[in-house]
């Protein structure tokens, strides 16, 4: 075999190769764009460049489904076996509400620690303007910098509507049990129609 014929036969598997590779990237993309198509359908996010202000408030808002919700012990009772349950709800929960809503479109900083303050802004980009809330927190009990770097997160997102709701809940006093050094809920409270997404959802439909 002639060098020649070595060369032609080389640039032809090179060749091949990159088309093999080239297929992979494209069906690859042709499934991503599939999936995204699906979702669209199915409604599973949120379209913000297509929202007017008020659906973005809407859609902001919105309660958080039953099982994404948290709860601890508020106060309790002399005798330890009833407290109060407050929810929460997780950072991670909110940032996925933003990215559902805004997609890219959303930042947050941290501008300010001083004297265990930690202060938290996030940005919205609404049409051509960024819209900047801030809010902070103090170090917590338990991992101080990463919990109070949450909680301020989560109290700015609340001046955007996120999670707001949790605070217009009813307080409740429910069974406790001792967890080590503190106390846990014994049974989880059960929320109000108006806390839940459905409840929401039909509030909204009656406005209309």
């Amino acid at each position: 075999m002639t060098l020649k014929s070595k060369t032609i036969i080389h640039l032809s598997a090179s060749v091949m190769m990159l088309h093999v590779r080239f297929q992979k990237q494209s069906n690859a993309i042709i499934s991503y764009l599939m999936k995204l198509h699906a979702l669209k359908k199915q409604k599973k996010y949120y379209r913000k460049k297509s929202m007017n202000d008020m659906e973005i408030k809407h859609a902001l808002e919105r309660p958080f489904p039953e099982n994404r919700i948290h709860w601890r012990v508020g106060a309790t009772t002399g005798d330890k076996t009833k407290g109060i349950a407050l929810a929460y709800i997780d950072a991670r929960d909110v940032m996925k509400r933003l990215d559902d809503v805004f997609g890219f479109d959303w930042q947050c900083r941290y501008p300010l620690s001083d004297n265990g303050l930690l202060v938290c802004e996030i940005s919205l980009l609404i049409g051509d303007v960024w819209i900047t809330r801030a809010n902070g927190a103090g170090d917590t009990q338990v991992e101080a910098e990463k919990g109070k770097a949450s909680d301020a997160f989560k109290r700015a997102a609340v001046l955007f509507g996120v999670g707001r709701y949790l605070y217009s809940l009813p307080n409740e006093w429910v069974a406790i049990k001792p967890a080590g050094k503190s106390y846990k809920l014994a049974e989880k409270p059960s929320l109000p129609h108006w806390a839940t997404p459905a409840g929401y959802d039909e509030i909204m439909e009656k406005r209309k």
